[in-house]
């Protein structure tokens, strides 16, 4: 169950922004347990890391940095799927 934090602000009297109390409702997630992966997608990620440090050091820009992170992690999803002794 999501927890709620109430923050009130009251009208400074050194603001001339704030003329009248303000009253912000702020909804905190609850804690989510980390979800466990399995070998095949641990795998992947760290594959997908590995080749995402490769296109930073060749100096490309953080969109290309995800992009080759996110095909790469898919790619490697497909192929060990496939590829799956266990099917």
């Amino acid at each position: 169950m999501a927890g709620t934090v109430f923050f009130a602000l009251l009208g400074c009297a050194h603001s001339r922004f704030i003329e009248h109390p303000i009253t912000a409702l702020f909804t905190v997630p609850p804690e989510q347990k980390p979800v466990s992966m399995s070998p095949m997608e641990q795998h992947c990620q760290e594959l997908a890391k590995q080749r995402a440090a490769d296109v930073v050091s060749q100096g490309e820009d953080d969109t290309i940095q995800s992009e080759v992170s996110r095909r790469t992690y898919a790619d490697c999803i497909a192929w060990e799927t496939r590829h799956s002794v266990s099917q």
